[in-house]
């Protein structure tokens, strides 16, 4: 037991310490990493064995005509080098870049060539020894039309490289400059199988999460499979959800191999509003989780596990004047997020890494839709080692009745004073009405809405989500209105 002046001490200590754990929750400010003025997409991002951090992106020239450029940071992502074209390419449209390392920091880059033209698209490598890059190395040679390039490396520092062709998946290995055959390993099925992210286990076991669709229907299935490189055999993949998959899905690993994965599920169809949603699933090594929902109608979800095993969730969602990127973890078994950008116009491909208790996140955007310049950003998030996750504002939100068709309450806790903001979206992510935006204290509190939007005219039947800010936090629940 502590004396008292060991208590005493232990708890003054907590107090001044504590505001530093809430800060260090907060995501840093953005800093952008691209120098060159100009579109920039497809963004990835590897940090290396001894902490660098790599991005690379695809920069636009002209319509036809793209580069890889790459950037570097050597102080956690506070500085970041010159943009630096590696592509060695004057006149095509490269696109795609996927970025990994070996266990003496080699830099590996895979892309995709001459994307204006898909019958002729093909996969090439580069590599960085150190000092400098290495000539384009065809990968699928002879199979023009091949895209969507995949990059593994193991942990004996050989090469798989996977890419699309003809709705078939296909990859081979690279080692000390020899190639091994081309393999497929579900080429003789009538369904089509689409490997799409992947996540690497200590005993060379590739555990991937994809897409399945069939001649016989429309639409594609969410699949997983499992590749083992001691013996380049494939597991039967297995089917984890029957609901329509759009493009949208990762994987990550706990501590013991096990995956966790995050989704997009297309939640309403043609000829209504369309809509989908994100979910969440893991494996306990016996058997995997119920789909939960996070949030309805996002995109780009991204997955890393911290080293509490906890995942952490990102992806883009609508707002009244554009899109806002947010960041989900679990606080007493809800899901809330926390706003990490919602200025501008948020775009694809984030990237979402895990390394030494941070999460590092690499994205781009545009100011306004359609505009034809964008940045590529880097932020990170400290997730603090001595206490548990700082508390969300707001819990224990609830809708009821749901469906509702003539009133609803919107119920939710405060833990603490703060600005809070409540708005209704339609599924397609319209700005029905704004319920409050006003200061409320600590406690519980209650909204009622009588279904009808700011002029007072009755609301439609559908599907509609309401937004709850509290300050950067956020929780999305869907409702349905029966008339």
């Amino acid at each position: 037991m502590r004396n008292s002046n060991s208590t005493f001490l232990y708890l003054y200590s907590f107090v001044l310490l504590f505001p530093l754990f809430l800060n260090a929750q907060l995501w840093t400010d953005p800093v952008v990493v691209s120098n060159d003025d100009g579109y920039n997409m497809h963004t990835n991002m590897c940090i290396d064995n001894n902490g660098v951090i790599h991005i690379v992106w695809s920069h636009r020239i002209t319509g036809k005509f793209w580069k890889i450029m790459y950037s570097k940071s050597l102080d956690n992502g506070e500085t970041w080098t010159e943009d630096l074209d590696i592509s060695q390419n004057d006149t095509l449209w490269l696109s795609q870049p996927n970025i990994a390392f070996d266990s003496e920091n080699n830099l590996y880059i895979t892309y995709d060539y001459d994307t204006y033209s898909p019958s002729k698209m093909l996969v090439y490598l580069q590599i960085f020894n150190g000092i400098e890059w290495s000539e384009p190395i065809l990968i699928s040679d002879g199979m023009s039309g091949s895209d969507y390039n995949k990059l593994i490396v193991d942990n004996e520092n050989k090469l798989i490289v996977g890419w699309y062709r003809d709705s078939k998946f296909y990859y081979r290995f690279y080692n000390n400059t020899v190639f091994s055959d081309v393999y497929c390993p579900y080429c003789d099925s009538t369904d089509i199988f689409l490997p799409v992210e992947s996540a690497l286990t200590s005993d060379k076991i590739v555990k991937w999460i994809g897409a399945s669709s069939s001649f016989n229907y429309i639409g594609s299935r969410l699949q997983y499979y499992e590749h083992d490189l001691n013996n380049n055999s494939w597991t039967a993949p297995q089917m984890l959800d029957s609901n329509k998959l759009h493009v949208g899905v990762d994987i990550s690993l706990d501590d013991s191999n096990n995956p966790k994965i995050v989704y997009r599920i297309e939640t309403s169809v043609w000829p209504n509003p369309f809509s989908d949603a994100t979910y969440y699933k893991n494996y306990d090594g016996q058997q995997w989780s119920d789909a939960e929902l996070i949030v309805d109608d996002p995109k780009n979800q991204q997955i890393a596990i911290d080293q509490f095993n906890r995942p952490h969730i990102t992806d883009r969602e609508k707002t009244v004047t554009g899109q806002q990127l947010v960041h989900y973890s679990k606080n007493n078994n809800e899901w809330i997020g926390y706003i990490i950008d919602s200025s501008g116009n948020m775009v694809n491909d984030a990237k979402l890494l895990f390394y030494n208790n941070c999460m590092y996140l690499t994205y781009f955007k545009s100011e306004v839709p359609g505009d034809l310049d964008s940045d590529v950003l880097f932020t990170k998030y400290d997730v603090v080692t001595n206490i548990p996750e700082a508390p969300s504002p707001i819990t224990n939100f609830k809708i009821y009745p749901n469906p509702i068709s003539e009133s609803a309450t919107f119920e939710f806790i405060i833990e603490k004073k703060c600005n809070v903001q409540a708005m209704i979206f339609s599924i397609s992510g319209q700005l029905v009405t704004k319920l409050i935006t006003k200061n409320l204290g600590k406690g519980k509190h209650k909204l009622t809405w009588n279904v009808s939007d700011n002029s007072g005219k009755s609301i439609e039947s559908g599907i509609y989500l309401c937004r709850l800010y509290a300050g950067r936090y956020v929780i999305t629940k869907s409702f349905e209105i029966i008339k």
